[in-house]
């Protein structure tokens, strides 16, 4: 299995060169950690082959990158599933992880552990993949960190897990394995997320990707 892992992303000016590059590359998922939508772009007529959380508030509108990309996909391929939740909301915007699989069906979960953290799980069949979100790192303490390690851990299947860099001595602490202990990989500091997992000997490939806009992504190969 082969994922693409992008942050931050507002809009894409190049969906169409962007899904070419991954048909290329033969990428089976496409992970953004953080994509926004307007909510003045309206709702999508219909929408197919898409799971969303089911928290109350998950919803895609018509500008969400993530569903654009589905769309795109879905052209010459309805293999493709889309699931999405949204993290954080405004009266004009949302904020979430959308996850984009071929061949797989996704499931979603969420486990608010209090105000200022929670993780989105993401299940997309043969692994798992956890992100922890929080409002402000300074208010974390490490007990509120055990709990999301406790709730990862205890899945049957190997977890890759992304979070803010302030959080690596706990979890390595813990046994979680960082970027620099997986068999290659060339992360730069462009990329200011950090990724952990509990199965490195199933990471075979972890290395930087450039967009066609220009930004840094993750490319990550799964034996």
């Amino acid at each position: 299995m082969r994922m693409i892992v992008m942050n931050h992303v507002q809009k894409m000016r190049n969906i169409t060169e962007f899904v070419q590059q991954a048909r290329i590359m033969a990428v089976d998922a496409i992970l953004i950690l953080s994509a926004e939508q307007s909510v003045q772009s309206g709702t999508p007529d219909t929408v197919y082959n898409v799971v969303l959380a089911d928290d109350g508030i998950s919803r895609l509108y018509r500008d969400n990158p993530a569903l654009l990309i589905h769309q795109v996909l879905c052209n010459t391929s309805q293999t493709w599933q889309l699931g999405w939740a949204t993290q954080m909301l405004t009266p004009t915007a949302h904020r979430g992880v959308g996850l984009l699989v071929q061949h797989e069906t996704i499931k979603l979960w969420r486990r608010i552990i209090n105000a200022n953290i929670q993780i989105q799980v993401m299940d997309m069949g043969q692994y798992v993949v956890g992100i922890i979100v929080v409002k402000d790192t300074r208010l974390v303490r490490r007990a509120m960190l055990q709990r999301v390690h406790d709730l990862l851990k205890a899945q049957v299947k190997p977890v890759l897990l992304f979070g803010p860099p302030v959080f690596a001595n706990d979890l390595l602490a813990w046994g979680w394995l960082a970027r620099h202990e997986f068999t290659q990989q060339t992360l730069t500091k462009a990329w200011d997320w950090e990724v952990w997992c509990d199965c490195a000997d199933e990471v075979g490939v972890l290395q930087t990707y450039r967009l066609p806009e220009g930004r840094e992504g993750l490319i990550i190969d799964f034996k």
